[in-house]
């Protein structure tokens, strides 16, 4: 009896194990080809698991939550993610949301006149196509407890197909990277007519999307904008922000980057608590543009910058060397008052004028200046160099153009072709001014040419001046 009763216990613990290994014999796959209730989040579907097959009469009713059960559904004990996977394709008449105490995943298509999918963790919209008429509102980790999640737009298309739509997404990091599909390369494509708000809780993080809000402006309505705010924000690799409306991005507690990048809108607004980097991007609009940092703005060669005014203000610096500025009608204005301004090698033109105010070095060598109105550099407690500079009048006509160069400390203005209708005013309360090789002019009648060097020197050597000449202080030392 004894042997018996063992050969049962081993017969049923064999039983159990074999049954055990039975049932976990399904290979977890991505797409079973319906969508599903990931019960333990690992973001693929295996009945032995306890994944749970959705219906998907239960989503396109208009309303579906992994947490709650109905009537072809019963909702597992722990929090679960929803995963909508690549083949589906659902069309919903009414509108439509979605709620996962985890992770909300969408690879396929879906559509709705307006759509809200709410996660406790991450969203993940990899490769997703999206249309709505009217909104869609991604929220990540707003049902959750503690830290909120992600939205992942990597390789994203997301529409808005009315002139009111709107499109917005929350979340602690928004991530939006190019992926590769077999031979294509997708990228992080969203429309909206009347909005497109990206905000981030820490990160945001775009390579090479593509944002269009394209309702145009009306007597009533402003046309679309797009917003794009986190702490640290990266919008770079030939990413594109286009709005007939206002385009703004800005990084609350960190940099920017906006390298290799572009925006359009009617007016721009870049702005950080650190460092902006525009080195290689293009801003174009028609109205204000303005780059704002607490720490250093940096351009390069390749910025191109056309705007109707354009502001520029670094804290720590401001680095625009070797850029091109069309500033039309309005002015431009450069200012830092924690560092060094450098315009070195720019191109410059602007029908409204120019003013760059330092604390600190003011440096324009090889600059090139088509200035109407006015012209003015200004260093409080530096030194100016602009060796080899070129400043002229933008319209030859106006006559109320005029130049002022003033630094506390040296002034080195060697080799330069200065040209101002109504004055030109070159003047170091501290320093010695070196003019070797130049040609000043003040073309208007009686135009002045006020030359003042502090530290007793004034250089002449080889300088042609044309103006009514003021030389100061008394008892200067004038080297011709």
């Amino acid at each position: 009896m004894r042997n018996t009763k063992k050969c049962l216990l081993y017969a049923l613990i064999g039983f159990v194990l074999c049954g055990a290994q039975a049932a976990r014999a399904d290979t977890p796959v991505v797409d079973p080809g319906f969508s599903y209730v990931d019960v333990n989040n690992d973001g693929m579907y295996s009945a032995s698991d306890g994944d749970i097959q959705i219906p998907s009469g239960l989503i396109t009713d208009g309303k579906f939550d992994t947490g709650k059960s109905e009537p072809g559904y019963t909702a597992p004990c722990q929090p679960a993610s929803l995963v909508i996977p690549a083949s589906q394709n659902l069309n919903v008449v009414g509108n439509l949301t979605l709620k996962a105490g985890v992770n909300i995943i969408i690879n396929g298509t879906l559509a709705a006149p307006s759509i809200t999918l709410d996660a406790g963790k991450n969203i993940d919209l990899t490769t997703a196509s999206i249309t709505v008429e009217n909104s869609l509102n991604v929220d990540a980790g707003k049902s959750g407890c503690g830290s909120q999640g992600d939205a992942i737009l990597t390789g994203v298309t997301i529409t808005g197909t009315s002139a009111t739509s709107t499109v917005k997404v929350q979340a602690e990091d928004i991530i939006g990277n190019q992926i590769t599909v077999g031979t294509n390369t997708l990228v992080a494509a969203v429309e909206a007519g009347a909005s497109i708000t990206l905000k981030a809780s820490d990160k945001v993080a775009l390579d090479g999307a593509a944002l269009f809000a394209f309702a145009a402006p009306t007597t009533t309505t402003p046309g679309g904008a797009i917003k794009v705010t986190g702490k640290d924000v990266s919008v770079v690799d030939f990413s594109s922000l286009f709005s007939e409306g206002k385009t703004t991005v800005s990084a609350g507690c960190g940099d920017l980057d906006f390298s290799t990048s572009s925006a359009t809108g009617s007016s721009i607004s870049l702005s950080a608590d650190g460092d902006v980097n525009i080195q290689g991007s293009a801003l174009d609009s028609a109205g204000k543009v303005t780059v704002k940092a607490c720490g250093q703005v940096t351009g390069s060669a390749s910025t191109a910058i056309n705007a109707g005014s354009l502001t520029v203000d670094g804290d720590c610096g401001v680095d625009l060397s070797d850029v091109a500025v069309i500033s039309s009608p309005d002015a431009i204005s450069i200012q830092s008052c924690g560092g060094a301004i450098k315009l070195d090698g720019a191109s410059i033109i602007t029908a409204g004028g120019l003013a760059a105010h330092s604390y600190y070095d003011l440096s324009f060598t090889g600059l090139s200046l088509l200035a109407d109105h006015y012209a003015k550099f200004r260093s409080n407690c530096g030194a100016i160099t602009g060796n080899n500079s070129s400043i002229r009048p933008f319209t030859a006509a106006l006559t109320d153009t005029y130049l002022s160069v003033k630094a506390e400390q040296a002034i080195s203005a060697t080799s330069v072709d200065w040209v101002a209708p109504a004055s030109i005013t070159v003047h170091s309360n501290c320093g010695n001014v070196d003019l070797t090789s130049s040609t000043l002019s003040a073309t208007g009648l009686n135009a002045p040419l006020n030359l003042y060097a502090g530290g007793g020197t004034l250089i002449l050597t080889g300088s042609t001046l044309t103006g009514v000449l003021h030389i100061g202080p008394s008892g200067v030392n004038v080297i011709h």
